[in-house]
C-alpha cells in the first residue's frame, strides 16, 4: 500500500531508570500499550501512517506497510551504539538494533479470500469447521508477519500464546543478523506487530555498545495491555 507519512505524537515512548538497575519501555499505540523491561533501548521516532490518497503530492511507500494492510506504525526504537551520543550528534541514531511496533486492522479483502477458500472446500459458510476456522485467524496473522521492514526471508513460523492473545512468531537469520516479527490479535479485527532486528556480527572496531542478543530475546520481554 503506498501512503503519505505524517509526523505526529500518536503515542509515547518513555524509558525510565528505576532503582539504577531496572529499565522500563513504554509506548501507548492505536489504543493499545506496548511495555517492556528490556535494557538499553531508547526511542527514534513516533509517527503515523495514513491510507494512500491519489490526490496527495506526496505519495511514497509507507513504513512497512504493504497491501491492503494499514494503520499505525507507533514507534521506531533501537539499541544505541552511541548511548551517551546528545541528540545533535551525527551518531545519535547509530544503532545495532533496531525494532519498530505497528498496529493494523485486517484487511477485509484478506479475510474474504480465506473464507472464500474454505466455502469452496466444505461447501458454504455455515459448514467450516472451527479448526478451519481458527486456521483462517492463523494465516492473517502470518500475513501480517510479512509487512516487516527488516526481515524478506523468515526461516521458521510458530503459531503460539503471547501474553494470552493468539499470535504468529517468524523468525530469520539474514547475514550477520538475527531478526522476527511477531503479530498479536489484540481483537478481532486488529492486529499488533513487533519486529526487531539485531546485529550479531558487529564491526565498527569494538568502540561501541552491541545489543548482545538475539530478536525473540528483545520480543519475548513484551506485555501488550487495552490503554487505559
Amino acid at each position: 500500500m503506498n501512503g503519505k507519512i505524517v509526523l505526529g505524537l500518536i503515542g509515547f515512548f518513555v524509558l525510565i531508570l528505576s532503582g539504577g538497575c531496572c529499565y522500563a519501555l513504554s509506548a501507548d499505540v492505536g489504543g493499545w500499550t506496548f511495555t517492556s523491561d528490556v535494557e538499553g533501548w531508547r526511542v527514534s521516532d513516533v509517527v503515523e501512517i495514513h491510507p494512500y490518497d491519489s490526490t496527495s503530492e506526496n505519495d511514497q511507500p509507507t513504513c512497512g506497510v504493504r497491501g491492503a494492510w494499514n494503520g499505525v506504525w507507533g514507534a521506531d526504537f533501537g539499541y544505541p551504539t552511541y548511548p551517551n551520543a546528545p541528540k545533535d550528534n551525527d551518531e545519535y541514531h547509530a544503532a545495532t538494533g533496531w525494532g519498530e511496533i505497528f498496529v493494523l486492522k485486517v484487511p477485509d479483502d484478506l479475510r474474504a479470500e480465506l473464507q472464500s477458500h474454505d466455502v469452496a472446500v466444505y461447501g458454504s459458510v455455515d459448514k467450516i469447521p472451527a479448526d478451519a476456522k481458527e486456521q483462517e485467524i492463523n494465516d492473517i496473522l502470518k500475513d501480517a508477519t510479512r509487512n516487516s521492514d527488516w526481515c524478506k526471508d523468515f526461516k521458521s513460523d510458530k503459531d503460539i500464546d503471547f501474553n494470552g492473545y493468539k499470535a504468529h512468531l517468524a523468525e530469520g537469520d539474514p547475514l550477520g543478523s538475527s531478526c522476527g516479527a511477531i503479530a498479536v490479535l489484540l481483537d478481532d479485527n486488529t492486529v499488533g506487530i513487533i519486529e526487531v532486528n539485531t546485529d550479531t556480527n558487529p564491526g565498527n572496531g569494538g568502540n561501541g555498545a552491541y545489543f548482545d542478543g538475539r530478536a525473540w530475546d528483545v520480543i519475548e520481554t513484551f506485555t501488550i495491555t487495552p490503554k487505559s
